[in-house]
């Protein structure tokens, strides 16, 4: 194992990419497993759970407890969610898929937006998770929502996810009825009325098809060509790291030619 300390690096892909800000999105997509009955008989899209904290929404570790809806504002992501939704769900396979149109209004957040925001003002440690979850967001696109009523969402279109990772639509789009056309758009500002703390494991994949090479959890569902994705996402394991068992560690790597993968894990606390 080869461990070495390397930190700033973090500080300046973060400052490299603060000014590629997100463009606010006309529609929203959102991947669900749900029919359009189903949601219209909900009245919409609601939160699973109550737990407000942006970096366990974003980090993926709150389950079901989140108080946010993600959504994508790109359609291209909405084919790697669909791949990882599928992947990582055994249950969806082979069972239809639906992406819903919505018209976001000053209730969606950009996801990066509110992690430059957590980055520039939590305290060490948190803005160092959220410096290190913005790749991420970028490369979903990610916009979240606190509740999305039906009148929102324009229209379905049902896909499939075939064994090799293609993604179809089948038939024609499936309108909503209680769908208003507003006339807004998604919020500028970062998202602020959550609360902020790191998360209590890091969860990283084994990436067989790059020697080794540890990578995000949701490195499959927005990073690199769709070929890449598709290779990558057929090919991975997943491995948690206990942040308790690295204490004294500013970052650990594993060296990416051995067996056991690479993974660069930055406590920042310890920074």
């Amino acid at each position: 194992m080869l461990v070495r300390k390397v930190i700033p690096f973090s500080l300046l892909l973060f400052s490299a990419t603060i000014h590629s800000q997100p463009i606010r999105p006309e529609y929203v997509y959102r991947v669900d497993v749900r029919s359009p009955d189903e949601i219209i008989e909900s009245g919409g899209f609601h939160a699973s759970g109550s737990n407000r904290n942006i970096i366990q929404h974003l980090g993926r570790e709150d389950g079901q407890n989140s108080a946010f809806i993600a959504t994508t504002g790109t359609w291209d992501r909405v084919e790697n969610i669909a791949r990882a939704l599928v992947r990582f769900n055994h249950e969806y396979q082979g069972r239809p898929l639906y992406v819903y149109t919505v018209r976001p209004d000053n209730h969606f957040w950009s996801a990066y937006e509110t992690l430059q925001y957590i980055a520039e003002t939590a305290e060490t440690n948190v803005a160092f998770q959220a410096i290190n979850l913005v790749t991420v967001a970028m490369a979903q696109d990610e916009w979240f929502a606190t509740d999305i009523p039906i009148r929102q969402v324009a229209y379905a279109n049902q896909i499939n996810v075939n064994l090799t990772g293609r993604v179809d639509v089948l038939g024609e789009r499936i309108n909503i009825d209680q769908y208003r056309p507003i006339n807004a758009q998604a919020n500028v500002a970062p998202y602020t009325n959550g609360t902020n703390s790191a998360l209590n494991t890091f969860r990283f994949l084994r990436d067989n098809a790059r020697r080794g090479l540890m990578v995000p959890l949701l490195y499959c569902v927005g990073k690199g060509s769709t070929k890449s994705i598709t290779e990558n996402c057929n090919k991975l394991d997943i491995v948690d790291l206990n942040p308790d068992e690295l204490i004294g560690k500013s970052s650990l790597y594993i060296d990416s030619y051995n067996e056991n993968a690479s993974v660069r894990v930055i406590l920042g606390s310890e920074l």
